[in-house]
This record gives C-alpha cells, structure tokens and sequence, in this order.
C-alpha cells in the first residue's frame, strides 16, 4: 500500500468555518442564522426512543415471568427484574439500541432464545433421536444418524461433537465443543465468539466462559455486544442487527439471531405484544419528519443519534451537495454547502453509487471546512504526502457524522481515491471514495505519525504508546457506526483496535473499508 504515513512533517492547516443557514425548515424548526445551531421543534422527536425500559413495562410485556433464570446452571437465578431491566438499559445505551424498534426486537428475540427468560445455558441433554435430528442435520452430523446413542443424555459428547472443528475450536477430543457451548441472552458460542466478546469487554472468557453465567451485567453485555457486532460476513465485517431492526425486518433479524427461521412466527408473537407497550407505531410517524434547509441539488443530513444518512434530491443535477449534522441534543449544525464533480464508475457494482445512480459524485476533501460550535467541532488536516484527495458525497457524510462525534482537533487525512475515482499510489481498493487511509490519533495531538510496530512513547514516528488507544477507538467506533464495517490495523501489545483486522502493512495508518452507511430517503 502507499505510505501515506511515511513523512515526519507537519500537515497542512485548513480553515476553520463559520456556519449558515439558507432556508427555513419544512417543519417550521427554530433556525438561526450566522454560526446559531438550528434547534429541532420537540414535537418532531419520538419522547420514548431514549427512555428507559421500566419494570411495569417488562411485567407488562410478560405477565407470566416472575422468576429469572430458574433452569439450567447459573448462579444468577435470584436476579429480580429490576436489576435485569437496569443492566438491560446500560447495555442499550452502550450499542445503540435506542429506538423503540430496535428495543423491541431486542426483547423479542432474547425473551425466545431463552425460553421465556428461563434459561441461559445451552441445552445439550437430549433424549430422543427425534429431537437430536430435529435440530443437527445429518450434513455434518452424520455421527449423530449413525451412533446416535452415544450422544443422547450426554451433554459432553454431543457438545464436543457437533461444535468441533470451527470457529477457532478444536478437534472432538479437544473438549472445546463442550467448554464453548452457548451461553447467555443470546447464546455467545464457540471459542472465536468468547475470544471476540472477551477482548472487547476485557475479559478472559477462554479460561473462564461461565463468567457469562455468573455476572449479571456481562451476561447482557454479552447479547447486546452480539446484537451489534457478533455476527460476521464472509467478508470478515460486522453486522449491525440494529441496522436490520431500523429496516423493519424481523425474519432477518430472527435468522441472524437463531441461525434459522423456523421459528419466526412464535418470535413474532412475542412482537407483537411487546410494540403496543413501547408504542412503536407512534414512534415511527413521529420520527418521519426531517429537516430541508437548503436549495442545494442534494441535502444530506447525518444524524448522531442513529448513525443514519437521510438524503433529499431537489434536483437531478447533483452538483452541489449541502450537509447537516444533527447533534445528540437534536440541534442541527449546517458544515457547508460543496461542489460535486461527475465521473462514470468503472469498478463494477461493488463501488457503485450508494445512492444507486450509474455515475458516482466526487468531492475534494480540501474543500471541507473545519467546524465548531461549542463542543460540537472537528479539525481535519492532510497528510502533506497523499494525492488522494477525494471521497464521494456520500462518504464523505458519513466521514463528517464520525469526526463530530468524536470532537477532535487533530484528525489527519491519508487519502481515499483521486479526482477520478481510481486507486492510485499502490492501494488497490481506493476505489470511488469508498475507501481510505486514516493516520492514528496521538495523546499529544500533535498529528505526527504514529507506528504501531514499535513501542516508544514520544517522538515523529511515536510507537503504541504513544498512540492515544481511548481516543482512536472512539473514533473506530464512529467510522464503523456511520459505514466502515471493516478495518484494517496493526497488532500491538497483544491489542487490536475495535473493529479491526491486523495487517502487517498498516502499521502506521488505519484502513477503512466495506463502507455500507445507513441511508435513508426523504421523501
């Protein structure tokens, strides 16, 4: 790859902007003009998206629960239901499950997995070859047609079994099939989803995987971690079932929770109940409404609270693009209105136009202007190195809705694409602003480079420690919630960085691919 990173000079300044703000909201939305924030009408915002779950609420939902956990082995059975409804509501806030809908597809598909809230070890005692071949196949299975008796009342032997050989476990004899089996809301399984989950949350889950049985907060840690990074695509990035929540599609929800769908409908039963309490048919009217403050060709308006892209064409020239970001409080910051140059995709549908256009819509990354309002602001420098200056309007929304989260002054810009989409410079998948190179974050925020091969603290290059690791994976954290669901990164002290694979050349810069946004049309 280019070595965007290799120099030790100071990056270029740009200049810092001041916003404005054309045209009155549709909505009639306070607005003011000359760097005033514009505040949404509280009326346009759903009052119980943020709320918290409550105890009534749950009992409401499922009457017949009054106990938790009561079968299978855990020591959390004298848990009552208002200390699981608070973890519930730190963990939602955690992974973003905060909207109506994504909460009730949550305790839709947790209160089935176990069993009305009964159960949270997997249940390998069967009795009867019946059962034993209703769930495992003879695919794969065979062992389980053949000699099933050997497996039937033995926990050990079926586990070991049917879990061997996948997912970073090892052969039957290995005992890991056994040892990783599920455990949780929403069963963590096999020793590559303990490691995972145990390196995000900090513990050693391979030597001790029954602390999901025994520690109430992890345990639903442990779902909602699933619920928005668990599940992996071939192509090695996460997928966010809140995403999936926010598409209304519950079947999909269910197959990436269960594994299947045989089920959906006893699942959607339990929907059913749950939507007429947290009134999520209310909250999809309410949150309907989104601003059109510009006379822009395309509007883009980044929201904070969803990490949704919502787009408005008022015309079909696509020339210039105006951006929104709607912060946490839902006051919405004008960052500029830029111009777009047209060029014909050539790499295929892969790096076709997320707006599902034939052309794709470029954009110099030096037109960006700094912003900040109060807390809400970014810096953005270039690597004085690259000549990869451009990302689509598109991407370069979902680039702005990342540093605002973050807040950061000292962000440093390695280069997506050139002015003609193509990949240049020695990357291979620089391809139509989609994908790009990001210098790592310091804790001196002096925007210098940083190499995560070696260790030193100070200097141009500076090693991992001096890398700030709070800093870059909050900014991590950002990309992958606006659309990078993969990243590429550099192993250091035993440590990855969140959302990352390693790879030997990205020592000193982050890779950032795979980008899928959350993209909505205002209609």
């Amino acid at each position: 790859l280019y070595d965007a990173d290799g120099d030790n000079n100071e990056a270029t300044v740009a200049l810092v902007f001041t916003p404005t703000v054309t045209k009155m909201a549709e909505n009639k939305s306070m607005v003011k003009v000359a760097g005033e924030p514009v505040k949404k009408d509280e009326k346009g915002l759903c009052p119980n998206c943020e709320k918290d779950i409550t105890e009534a609420q749950f009992k409401e939902i499922f009457p017949n629960t009054k106990l938790l956990f009561q079968s299978g082995t855990n020591s959390l059975s004298s848990t009552t239901i208002l200390q699981f409804v608070t973890s519930l509501n730190k963990a939602f806030k955690e992974f973003e499950i905060n909207t109506c809908t994504r909460k009730a597809y949550f305790l839709s598909q947790i209160a089935r997995e176990t069993g009305g809230f009964s159960r949270i070890d997997e249940d390998l005692f069967y009795t009867t070859e019946n059962k034993l071949h209703t769930y495992w196949s003879k695919k794969g299975h065979s062992k389980l047609y053949s000699n099933p008796s050997d497996y039937l009342k033995s926990p050990q032997n079926l586990g070991n079994y049917v879990y061997r050989d996948v997912a970073e476990n090892g052969n039957e004899v290995s005992g890991d099939g056994y040892k990783f089996r599920g455990r949780g809301l929403i069963q963590i399984t096999r020793k590559m989803g303990y490691r995972r989950f145990g390196t995000f949350a900090g513990k050693d889950l391979l030597t001790n995987p029954d602390l999901l049985l025994n520690d109430l907060d992890l345990m639903v840690r442990s779902a909602c971690w699933y619920w928005k990074h668990g599940v992996l695509l071939n192509s090695g990035a996460e997928k966010d079932i809140n995403d999936v929540a926010d598409n209304e599609d519950f079947t999909e929800s269910t197959r990436l929770v269960h594994g299947s769908t045989l089920d959906v409908s006893e699942r959607h039963k339990i929907l059913d109940k749950i939507k007429p309490v947290l009134k999520t048919d209310e909250c999809k009217k309410i949150n309907k409404v989104t601003e059109i403050l510009s006379n822009a060709d395309i509007e883009y308006h980044i929201f904070y609270n969803k990490g949704e892209i919502h787009y408005k064409f008022q015309n079909k020239k696509r020339e210039i693009a105006s951006y929104y970001y709607h912060d946490k409080d839902e006051i919405i910051h004008d960052i500029g209105k830029y111009e777009l140059n047209k060029v014909a995709n050539s790499f295929g549908v892969t790096y076709k136009d997320k707006l599902n256009e034939n052309d794709v819509y470029m954009i110099d990354i030096r037109n960006l202007k700094n912003y900040k309002k109060d807390l809400i602001k970014f810096s953005l420098k270039m690597n004085p190195k690259t000549n990869r200056f451009y990302m689509n309007d598109v991407s370069i929304a979902s680039f702005i809705g990342a540093m605002l989260d973050c807040g950061y002054d000292d962000f440093i810009f390695n280069g997506f694409s050139n002015d003609k989409g193509e990949s240049i410079g020695g990357s291979k998948s620089h391809k139509n602003g989609m994908n790009g190179d990001l210098r790592y974050l310091r804790t001196d925020k002096s925007g210098q480079n940083v190499y995560l091969s070696s260790e030193s603290e100070t200097g141009d290059p500076c090693g991992w420690k001096g890398m700030d690791e709070i800093r870059q994976n909050k900014y991590n954290d950002a990309l992958y919630k606006y659309g990078w669901k993969a990243m590429f990164s550099y192993k250091y002290n035993n440590k990855l960085l969140n959302h990352c694979k390693h790879d030997s050349d990205h020592y000193h810069h982050l890779h950032v691919q795979s980008y899928t946004p959350k993209l909505k049309i205002i209609k």
